[in-house]
């Protein structure tokens, strides 16, 4: 097998287009990439935020980047501290897909109880998550749509 030496060529053109060149002394490809601008909140470290089922976040000194995939087994109370109507322990899974530079991207499950704040890590990157919206009323189902997280990357 003959030992070719083939040129690569990126260029970064406007309006978040880059095309790559590969080419030898018999024959080019060449293709052009769109990027696709990042459409979520950006965020400060240790900054309390707002996210939404689907919606995405990114932190912007290291460039974590958080996405909200579901919330389930939704066992909230109205009132948690009513022992009578509330006898189990109360806690909501919620689902995240996490991604930074120079890690592979992860979905994780997090556990929250009702009364207390959850946290976890994602690499070097410890979170919590404070709050689940809209409270639980007796009887309704909340739809996926309509789930609120208020979480912190510290």
């Amino acid at each position: 097998e003959s030992e070719k030496l083939y040129k690569f060529r990126f260029n970064n053109l406007k309006n978040g287009l880059n095309s790559i060149r590969i080419s030898d002394d018999n024959m080019a490809f060449s293709a052009t990439i769109k990027n696709q601008p990042f459409d979520g909140q950006i965020i400060d470290t240790n900054t309390s935020f707002t996210i939404q089922v689907n919606q995405e976040v990114k932190i912007k000194k290291s460039g974590m980047t958080i996405r909200l995939i579901s919330l389930s087994r939704d066992s909230r109370c109205e009132d948690p501290l009513d022992k009578f109507s509330c006898m189990h322990d109360p806690k909501t899974y919620i689902t995240f897909q996490m991604s930074a530079p120079k890690y592979t991207p992860e979905s994780m499950t997090i556990q929250k109880p009702q009364t207390e704040i959850a946290g976890g890590v994602f690499h070097d990157f410890p979170f919590s998550i404070e709050e689940i919206e809209p409270s639980p009323q007796k009887n309704k189902v909340i739809g996926q749509s309509k789930y609120k997280v208020t979480m912190k990357v510290h």
